[in-house]
């Protein structure tokens, strides 16, 4: 093989139910530049590695490394990254499935731009009554056109791990995605390259099946990750703001609340309204704890004396 130009880094944990797909759908990209697979296993102890194995003869550029020391999809990323031999790094995760075309599309977006995101697809891998009619992730008709806005800073865009692609020396310049944070690394690496300069940029052409979650419990748990972690993020670059503007963030969203009610048709709508509450209620908690709690504890500090 010539020197490996991109190195597709998958993070997996437990995944035995839905890797092949992922495998299957890898095993027939085409590409024009020398490339790997990575699969960064976080500890699985069901049978994922036998099926990973499987797919060794038939992925001959598929390496496996042991990620189980620190775990989480953050940490299994960081992990993979120095075994990387390419010069560009393709994220993707175990639970979806890559679309023809996909590789190439970010290969040729990576010859102009440092850091790349494609598009996600709700259609293949989610029942019929899973997908909303809207959703920030595409429509029941296609998937998304564009980077998501960061809502705190409409200037700043942010994409999923899920399908994001950037030169391996960004990453290492930024010393990869913050294991501090537990959710929504991907949102702050992506805000973290912005500041420095680095334009992200949405590539339409590359297209990845994505997994809804199918269970209303798991649909709020996400919610309320992202929630809470959101607000961390908010800290992190925007400060701490005043309370006016600390109680308009965590508030504001719920003047949303009858508008998501009356709207609710179908068995779908149900759950767009399970992760939009675990949204709610993560930012609330998030605000308590990143927010108001530090405050609290430096006001109950004993003064200083100063005699």
């Amino acid at each position: 093989m010539n020197k490996v130009r991109l190195s597709v880094i998958l993070p997996c944990l437990n995944c035995e139910s839905v890797i092949a797909t992922q495998l299957s759908a890898l095993e027939q990209q085409r590409c024009d530049r020398p490339w790997e697979i990575i699969i960064s296993d976080n500890g699985s102890t069901d049978k994922t590695l036998e099926i990973v194995q499987q797919y060794q003869s038939r992925l001959p550029h598929l390496r496996v490394i042991d990620s189980s020391a620190r775990r989480g999809a953050g940490p299994a990323r960081n992990l993979a990254v120095p075994f990387a031999q390419g010069d560009c790094i393709v994220f993707c995760d175990a639970d979806d499935q890559v679309c023809p075309g996909w590789l190439q599309a970010l290969a040729n977006a990576l010859d102009h731009h440092q850091l790349v995101a494609g598009a996600l697809d709700l259609l293949a891998l989610n029942q019929p009554w899973r997908i909303p009619d809207q959703h920030h992730f595409g429509t029941r008709e296609s998937p998304h056109t564009e980077a998501f806005r960061y809502r705190h800073a409409p200037h700043l865009r942010h994409a999923s791990a899920s399908n994001l692609a950037l030169h391996k020396d960004l990453h290492f310049r930024i010393n990869g995605f913050d294991e501090s944070i537990a959710f929504n690394q991907d949102m702050d690496d992506c805000l973290r390259l912005q500041k420095l300069g680095c334009q992200l940029t949405f590539v339409p052409e590359a297209v990845i099946n994505y997994h809804l979650r199918h269970s209303m419990a798991g649909t709020y748990r996400q919610g309320y990750r992202w929630g809470k972690y959101s607000v961390l993020i908010y800290k992190k670059h925007l400060g701490d703001q005043d309370i006016v503007q600390q109680f308009r963030f965590v508030f504001g969203g719920w003047r949303h609340l009858p508008a998501m009610i009356l709207k609710l048709r179908q068995r779908s709508d149900l759950f767009e309204l399970a992760g939009w509450l675990g949204g709610r209620f993560g930012e609330i908690n998030g605000c308590l704890t990143y927010l108001l709690a530090p405050k609290l504890k430096l006001g109950s500090q004993p003064l200083g004396n100063s005699g």
